[in-house]
């Protein structure tokens, strides 16, 4: 039980790590620091950015990400893991709702 909690912890975790990534490639600057509430998007000086909560699990900050990249930018064209366009597909799904 313990092998599949650590798989599935190193799994969100480089889901995160393929999401920084991507909001790096558009510009987007990633910050995690420890605030009140979960964060999200923001512009500072005209510059995007996407603050994360750094006490929040991988899977939640992945969570976050989603909802943020996917309202601000079109992520169509953007290579994104299977994984990621799952929960990206399942953001869309429950917005058109």
């Amino acid at each position: 039980m313990r092998v599949r909690a650590e798989t599935n912890t190193r799994k969100w975790a480089k889901a995160l790590e393929d999401l920084h990534e991507v909001a790096v490639r558009l510009g987007v600057e990633v910050i995690y620091d420890k605030i009140s509430g979960e964060g999200g998007f923001c512009r500072v000086h005209d510059k995007p950015v996407i603050v994360l909560n750094r006490i929040y699990s991988p899977q939640s900050m992945v969570r976050i990400f989603i909802q943020n990249l996917g309202a601000h930018y079109s992520l169509e064209e953007v290579y994104l893991s299977p994984l990621l366009r799952s929960l990206l597909e399942k953001r869309s799904v429950s917005n058109a709702s």
